[in-house]
């Protein structure tokens, strides 16, 4: 009995011991890995200072990169999509500034922007890129670009400022219905998605997400000439290893119920230019390129002066990353603000429109009773 005891004893202190051991290795990788990253953010700044300056947005920073200064006409707003940031318009960016004076910026927590209050829906986000446009000096009237997610705030800023805004524009742009009328798997891997972001920000705290090539799923499928510069890419690969990059992106997402039903009350542009450029190609989901251009033409549908251009053989990354596609993106805004100018107002519903690309008119429809709240 005597030999029992003591080898159980000796059995349980060995175990003591050892679960001992492995929460000393954890905490000091832990550690290890939070020091890590401390020295890696410091270095970080250093050596990728933001492109732009940071403007008062009512009470913290918004980073906006400005180009074409000297060009006349709107103001041009690169709104980007989700958990994105401005580098991933790296391309797209100095296209447009050759004929357009353009703004690329980043939303608050994100890039190089300041953290700012919740909740972070539509409303919030276009009212402090007003606030930081008036605050920086550039004048209305605004022409917002919206790609995917950055399509619902780009609706809504219009909805807000509708005599500051000149025209639309929605890349690929995201539909209030598109989780209940895509196939259902991709709902599932966009809800899984939603449960594992609020990890994101403990794995960037402890240097984890540095090791991780966390451009990969912007680059899948594309050659290295199609890809995002290589600055670009560097730049996006500091900004994704920050918690306050996740922590901003997962604030956005988490609302996005409110933000649908924000962009609903901005949905009847009347007779507000707009200009829907789709994607046509999806590798990874096939079946899901019918109800997605359905929905992409009902878009298309919010104004009685509207253009909807599908952008053959792209797809939806390609169309800010991929030079073969920003080119004709680039051109289409070109076309689109000169369609809008003053000088062809009266005559721009009888333009000669290029293959692919179409007017599309419908009766307008009853004031949904907006309100900004």
């Amino acid at each position: 009995m005597v030999r029992r005891s003591s080898n159980a004893a000796s059995s349980r202190g060995s175990r003591t011991k050892r679960i001992l051991w492995v929460a000393v290795l954890a905490g000091a990788a832990a550690g290890s890995g939070a020091l890590y990253q401390v020295v890696e953010t410091a270095r970080d700044r250093k050596r990728y200072p933001a492109p732009g300056r940071l403007v008062d947005a009512g009470g913290h920073g918004l980073h906006l990169d400005v180009k074409g200064e000297d060009k006349k006409g709107p103001t041009v707003v690169l709104e980007m999509g989700g958990a994105g940031a401005s580098p991933l318009f790296a391309r797209l960016h100095p296209a447009i500034a050759e004929f357009a004076r353009v703004v690329n910026y980043d939303r608050a927590g994100i890039g190089w922007s300041e953290p700012g209050p919740k909740p972070r829906d539509a409303y919030t986000i276009a009212r402090e890129l007003h606030t930081a446009l008036k605050n920086a000096g550039l004048p209305a009237p605004y022409i917002p670009v919206g790609a995917s997610m950055g399509g619902p705030f780009a609706l809504v800023f219009a909805g807000l400022y509708p005599e500051e805004t000149a025209g639309v524009v929605l890349v690929d742009c995201m539909h209030p219905d598109q989780w209940e009328r895509l196939p259902s798997r991709m709902g599932r891997i966009i809800r899984m998605a939603d449960k594992l972001m609020p990890l994101l920000p403990l794995l960037a705290r402890f240097g984890l997400l540095r090791l991780l090539d966390t451009t990969r799923q912007i680059n899948m499928g594309l050659s290295e000439e199609q890809r995002l510069t290589p600055q670009a890419q560097t730049q996006l690969r500091a900004v994704f290893a920050l918690p306050e990059q996740w922590k901003a992106s997962h604030a956005e997402t988490t609302v996005w119920d409110v933000t649908r039903e924000q962009m609903r009350a901005s949905w009847n542009l009347r007779e507000k230019p707009l200009l829907v450029l789709s994607a046509t190609r999806n590798e990874t989901f096939p079946d899901m390129m019918g109800p997605w251009l359905e929905m992409q033409a009902e878009l298309a549908s919010l104004s009685s002066d509207s253009r909807h251009h599908l952008m053959q053989g792209a797809s939806h990354v390609a169309l800010i990353t991929d030079p073969r596609y920003l080119r004709e993106v680039a051109e289409n805004i070109r076309e689109f603000l000169e369609d809008i100018s003053p000088a062809k107002k009266g005559a721009r519903r009888d333009r000669s429109l290029d293959e692919g690309e179409r007017i599309v008119a419908i009766p307008k429809k009853k004031d949904p009773g907006f309100s900004p709240g």
